[in-house]
């Protein structure tokens, strides 16, 4: 399933996620296939399939879950909205189900994620929803998600580093 992409890394510690649009997901036969829209994700300049000596974003790309399957998910555990009165709440977790996941209409902005090679378990925490597949309309539900997925091997795939990352500039902290 990787097969057609130029650059494949398993290396998770140089490939920022955050800010970067899932916008379709596919299974195809044991595996999973996350696609990032046109605007990719970034590859840090410690990457070593990253000659260029800066993050460069990638373009179109997609991360593939190798013998993947589904563990867990949430819409909005544990967002707790405050008022400007002082008063707060927790807004009500829904469930953020396999059948969701893979309905062809779920997409999510990527806020982080973590992936443990010994356990298998990709963590990501994101923003979005499920939507209508004609329209831009929502069809499900949206807001905070979480989401745990199992996977032998974690892919990176991507064709090209045509662009600075978002936080190429940004001065040192």
């Amino acid at each position: 399933m990787a097969g057609g992409w130029k650059f494949v890394s398993e290396d998770e510690g140089s490939i920022s996620l955050h800010d970067h649009w899932i916008s379709r997901v596919d299974q195809v036969g044991e595996d999973l296939m996350l696609h990032f829209s046109s605007d990719g994700f970034d590859v840090t300049k410690d990457n070593p399939l990253n000659p260029t000596g800066r993050h460069r974003n990638t373009g179109p790309a997609a991360i593939v879950l190798k013998n993947w399957r589904f563990l867990e998910g949430a819409f909005n555990r544990d967002v707790e909205v405050h008022y400007p009165d002082g008063t707060r709440h927790y807004l009500p977790e829904e469930p953020l189900t396999r059948e969701m996941f893979l309905s062809g209409a779920f997409e999510v902005e990527v806020l982080d994620f973590s992936w443990g090679r010994e356990s298998g378990v990709f963590h990501l925490d994101g923003d979005g929803g499920v939507y209508c597949e004609d329209s831009d309309a929502r069809d499900g539900p949206e807001g905070f998600i979480v989401l745990e997925l199992y996977a032998e091997r974690l892919l990176f795939c991507w064709n090209d580093l045509p662009r600075d990352a978002w936080f190429q500039d940004w001065p040192k902290m």
